[in-house]
């Protein structure tokens, strides 16, 4: 089955209507707004640090409709603990970069979870999801298998699980409109429902995943984050993350106030040393289990990728996406979630370094070329 088959892309946010205007500079202001509240102390770089991200991105916030300023730089030099001027200014990713690799209007209407069994079935690959129980689109029903449910029905099919999961199926970001309700407790689902109003929604199975992802945490299904980038030439890995939550949360999402710990990957699946918060702090070992981060080997790793880099190539719209796979009881990858657009930057960048490393001016020149 073809997902999409044009590989039309923008050439810079300008062009892609979604970002225009007063919208642009919103989003921008949104972005430092949000890495201002997680910083300390934001004045921690050198004079010889500013003039050298002054001469390398000024040429850039030239071309673009968004005001000079130091508070991505800022925000990396004191979380990531170092100056590396190829840290890409979350103002300029998200308003420029990301666009330009990726469809945010198109996204709007692919990004459902309602429809990854339709989009990522049926392949020349396996691919594992949570298991559907019902799904609301336009106030239409639909069971698992993919028939009408008729509205009284959606009880009796949340009732015959033990737990089930509740999702908002678009713009659940940070882990919002997700819910974790009993089957038989109706009074709770339909709390979770009216909380996510008019939106499409999901519900799902639990997935039970592997007992070495749980020694981190138990209680959440802990998460690899793979980011991909699509060119003609191939389809490669840019950046991996472990996600994990704390102190009994449900979620392993690292923003919105929740209280994940994020990892960087290595290349043979082991974690690296230190693991960070968004807001700065830094773990050899779990607060709560103890588990040490560096000895530690994701199991399952190698397949995650492999699917991954066979997926993204369905999705040619969507040149640099962002996955969500968890590891079940078996050690099989199962997808959880497609970022299309937007998919995090700071939690990849304060465990992985600059997020494109060498390559940094290579994707700066083609954004900002015109072409």
């Amino acid at each position: 089955m073809s997902i999409i088959s044009s590989a039309k892309h923008f050439a810079n946010a300008q062009m892609n209507k979604y970002f225009t205007g007063k919208k642009m500079r919103a989003r921008a202001d949104f972005c430092n707004g949000n890495l201002l509240k997680k910083m300390q102390s934001p004045h921690v770089m050198t004079d010889e640090e500013k003039k050298a991200f002054a001469d390398y991105w000024k040429p850039y916030y030239d071309k673009t409709d968004l005001p000079f300023n130091y508070i991505g730089a800022e925000y990396y030099r004191e979380k990531a603990g170092r100056f590396d001027v190829r840290f890409l200014p979350d103002d300029i990713y998200y308003t420029y970069i990301d666009p330009h690799f990726n469809d945010w209007t198109a996204s709007h209407y692919m990004d459902n979870k309602c429809l990854y069994s339709r989009y990522y079935s049926g392949l020349s690959f396996p691919v594992r999801m949570p298991a559907i129980v019902a799904s609301r689109m336009n106030d239409i029903w639909i069971d698992g298998d993919g028939e009408l449910l008729p509205g009284d029905l959606v009880q009796k099919a949340c009732a015959a699980h033990d737990e089930v999961i509740i999702k908002a199926a678009t713009e659940s970001f940070y882990g919002t409109g997700v819910h974790f309700r009993k089957g038989d407790d109706w009074e709770g689902i339909n709390a979770a429902f009216r909380e996510i109003g008019k939106n499409d929604v999901v519900i799902q199975t639990i997935l039970r995943q592997h007992a070495e992802l749980s020694r981190f945490n138990a209680s959440s299904v802990n998460t690899i984050r793979i980011m991909t980038m699509l060119t003609q030439e191939n389809a490669r890995i840019v950046s991996t993350i472990l996600r994990v939550g704390q102190n009994g949360s449900r979620k392993d999402n690292a923003g919105g106030g929740n209280l994940g710990i994020t990892c960087g990957i290595l290349p043979d699946g082991r974690l690296k040393k230190t693991a960070r918060t968004i807001w700065g702090l830094e773990f050899e070992e779990h607060p709560d289990s103890g588990v040490r981060f560096g000895d530690f080997i994701v199991p399952g790793f190698d397949k995650a990728r492999d699917m991954v880099l066979k997926l993204c190539k369905l999705l040619p719209r969507f040149r640099m996406v962002s996955w969500d796979i968890a590891i079940d009881e078996e050690g099989e990858p199962v997808l959880i979630e497609v970022n299309l657009c937007s998919g995090g930057l700071n939690i990849h960048q304060v465990n992985n370094g600059p997020l494109f490393g060498d390559e940094t001016e290579a994707i700066l020149a083609e954004v900002f070329s015109g072409k």
